[in-house]
């Protein structure tokens, strides 16, 4: 092979090599944002899973398919169903695996969208859900994946987790992530129900953003709450709960509300009010009865009082950043908090923080590819300025 060849062999890989790390990069780092494709290759009516065998049944179809394994689950795909008024989907009682992705469900009216009441090992993702009573309700359910999907226009909640009146065991073990919840009466809501995350999703303008009612050990991670006409995340009557990195903007009454919740940790959020002019009294962070909350790390922006405490003891509040308008720290019938380190600077009405500075996401392996590339390149020229030079 002669020296130009090898050259010009050299210099396609390279550019290859940069351009995989390239767009690769682009395309992963993208995933959060995708949007729900249109669906609707195929139209049914509303249906219920009654048991695991009903599943086999409905592969007579060609919008489901599988054998309901870890490796080859069930799965309902580019359906499109209208409520009419009642449930699209209703499961119940099964623990086979199954997906339910990129369908379009709607006009369930006062009812849920779908349905889940003992349910176990389910995926639903990339699905439209809207006018609805309830977007998707969970009752008694373990290990279901609720991620990617659209929620709008409901009349109570946009999704659900609680016990069933049955056997009031709650659910366990589920992941709600990267949903889009809008024009709901409440984003999120979990009731009775332990152990379960919450992460990435984008929740605004409802009237609550997120409610954790009487549910132990939750993970409430990197959303966006905003936009909501009282409480951005609402818990009451909780305890070992982590509230952290959530962007909490814009929400009328309180940022992040605590009520007889405890043993708790609040960090690295960020809370900021943008002020009208009628915006006089909001709060970034409330606490009220509860006890041993850890709260640090947060910035708190353009609140009228950054952080409010009633009847609350033995809490530590540290390390946060709280640009108010009239109070930093307030105790209210509170005593035995351990308050020291927080930066707190006063604003006035027509003055804003700074907003969030987003963290660059980091794909492992394709920075890699594409730095492999760059020195392809710079090795090439270094070679052909030495031949030039012989």
């Amino acid at each position: 092979m002669t020296k130009s060849k090898v050259y010009l062999s050299l210099i396609l890989v390279a550019l290859i090599l940069f351009n995989i790390g390239f767009f690769s990069y682009s395309t992963i780092n993208l995933i959060d944002d995708i949007e729900v494709e249109g669906s609707g290759h195929w139209m049914t009516t509303p249906f219920t899973i009654y048991q695991n065998s009903d599943w086999f049944s409905l592969t007579v179809n060609d919008w489901c398919n599988g054998t309901g394994t870890l490796n080859n689950p069930y799965r309902i795909e580019n359906l499109t169903i209208n409520g009419q008024g009642s449930p699209c989907i209703t499961i119940i009682d099964t623990d086979v695996y199954f997906r339910i992705m990129n369908c379009n469900f709607s006009n369930s009216l006062s009812y849920p969208t779908l349905s889940l009441e003992s349910v176990s090992n389910g995926y639903i993702a990339f699905n439209n859900l809207s006018y609805n009573g309830v977007g998707i309700r969970m009752q008694d359910c373990r290990n279901i994946a609720f991620t990617h999907n659209l929620i709008y226009n409901s009349t109570d909640e946009s999704i659900v987790l609680q016990e069933s009146q049955d056997t009031y065991q709650g659910c366990s073990n589920n992941t709600i992530s990267y949903n889009t919840c809008f024009n709901n009466d409440v984003g999120i809501y979990v009731e009775d129900s332990n152990n379960n995350t919450i992460k990435g999703n984008q929740i605004s303008d409802n009237r609550i953003g997120i409610i954790i009612s009487n549910a132990n050990n939750t993970l409430i991670y990197n959303n966006t709450v905003n936009n909501n006409q009282i409480y951005g995340i609402n818990v009451h009557t909780s305890i070992n709960g982590t509230v952290e990195e959530n962007k909490v903007i814009n929400n009328e009454e309180v940022g992040i509300n605590l009520v007889l919740s405890h043993y708790s940790k609040l960090k690295s959020n960020f809370v900021s009010k943008n002020y009208g002019l009628n915006d006089s009294s909001f709060i970034g962070i409330r606490l009220t009865e509860s006890t041993f909350i850890r709260i640090s790390d947060n910035v708190i922006n353009a609140s009228d009082t950054g952080i409010r405490l009633i009847q609350s003891t033995q809490n530590t509040i540290f390390d946060n950043i709280i640009r108010y308008l009239s109070n930093c720290i307030v105790e209210q019938l509170s005593s035995g908090n351990l308050i020291y380190d927080n930066n707190c600077s006063q604003l006035s009405l027509d003055e804003s923080g700074p907003e969030p500075t987003p963290k660059p996401k980091s794909i492992p392996g394709y920075n890699i590819t594409a730095l492999i590339g760059v020195y392809c390149i710079i090795g090439l020229i270094i070679l052909r300025r030495r031949r030039d030079n012989n």
